[in-house]
């Protein structure tokens, strides 16, 4: 009881930081930090580490729904959420670019008064006119590696780089006081920790500065620690995608050394870089020796539910990956967000702390680590 009454009261007081006037344990929000729209499935790239596109992810296996969403009803949906005050509305996918729909959405999501983001591999960013990159307050650019770290993880080698350099050097382009932020996403994969830096410095070479430096750590599961997060949110909420199989990888392959010596390097030279979760040496061995560790600072809650929502392309709309809520087909915005599902996996947290796979979410980190906006 203790330790629950102790629980509450910490969560209860970081959601009010962040705007939630409701107790925790009433599982109620009034406060939207993000909304996440993914407009389509599809990617012109299969990333290993992809929980969509990857070795084990809901689209390789052929476990993803269909793309019914229209541009309509995203609408509808930001004239729901607009009660809660979005801070920010973000555009991904899949890779965004790729769908029609994608920049009449930021226009209009933009003209409405919302601060809007662009996920992106940034292999179609050439494509986009300045006119429609004004409409984005911020672009993350997701990329992991120089060339041969990018074909190792089939991103597509020195195409994927060079069609990415393309693209950002025309959002460069555009006049400081008018174009997007920029800011590179770079999850630390096997492959890519001894080259962190040397991309960087590839970057500054080719004239590419960006404002703000996000380094993910991997986030990877044990086979039955993906197994019984599935099964814990299926109890919660109801039947899911298989996302969590996504994430599931073998611990004890990283070089751990390299990569503290890499990211030590980092935080020398680029005040402008974050690195999530936040860990110090120890707790980076140990994360990286086992697939379902995490430090107490994190396991004990997450106010991500509270906040953070994703609108899937079939129109489900998500708290905890791959988990409706509620179906935007079927219910009104407001009425899914706070419905039973949604209160009943809020309260689950708020008296019982996350779940054992909660480590493979970015959003589990958000609101104690000092990180930029934006996710890889």
């Amino acid at each position: 009881m203790t330790d629950t009454h102790g629980r509450t009261r910490a969560l209860d007081a970081l959601l009010a930081q962040t705007g939630v006037r409701h107790p925790a344990a009433d599982g109620i929000s009034d406060q939207i930090g993000e909304l996440y729209i993914m407009v389509t499935w599809g990617c012109n790239l299969r990333c290993r580490m992809c929980p969509f596109w990857g070795e084990h992810g809901v689209c390789t296996q052929g476990a993803a729904v269909a793309e019914t969403l229209t541009s309509g009803q995203v609408l509808d949906v930001i004239r729901g959420a607009q009660a809660f005050h979005p801070r920010t509305v973000t555009i991904s996918g899949g890779e965004p670019l790729l769908s029609a729909e994608c920049l009449p959405l930021a226009r209009e999501i933009a003209a409405r008064g919302h601060r809007v983001m662009l996920t992106t591999n940034a292999t179609l960013l050439h494509t986009v006119a300045a006119d429609d990159l004004a409409a984005f307050h911020q672009i993350n650019i997701s990329l992991d590696g120089p060339p041969l770290v990018l074909e190792r993880l089939k991103r597509g080698g020195d195409d994927t780089l060079d069609k990415a350099l393309v693209g950002l050097r025309n959002v460069l382009s555009i006049a400081r006081e008018q174009r997007p932020a920029l800011q590179l996403l770079t999850v630390i994969t096997d492959e890519g920790a001894a080259h962190l830096v040397e991309l960087l410095r590839l970057f500054e070479r080719e004239g590419v500065s960006f404002d703000r430096l996000l380094f993910q750590h991997q986030m990877f599961l044990s086979k039955e620690s993906a197994r019984r997060q599935h099964a814990t949110l299926e109890h919660l909420v109801g039947p899911g995608v298989p996302i969590w199989d996504g994430f599931v990888s073998a611990a004890g392959n990283m070089d751990v050394s390299r990569l503290l010596a890499e990211l030590a390097d980092i935080r020398a030279g680029y005040p402008q870089a974050v690195v999530s979760p936040d860990l110090t040496d120890d707790e980076t061995r140990r994360y990286y020796a086992d697939g379902a560790w995490l430090p107490s600072r994190y396991t004990a809650t997450c106010a991500s539910p509270w906040q953070d929502v994703s609108l899937a392309p079939n129109g489900d709309i998500w708290l905890c990956p791959g988990f409706a809520i509620g179906n935007v087909n079927e219910q009104g915005f407001a009425e899914i967000w706070n419905g039973p599902r949604a209160r009943a996996l809020r309260q689950a947290i708020a008296s019982g702390g996350t779940f054992e796979g909660c480590r493979a979410c970015f959003y589990l980190y958000n609101y104690r680590d000092p990180a930029p906006e934006g996710h890889p």
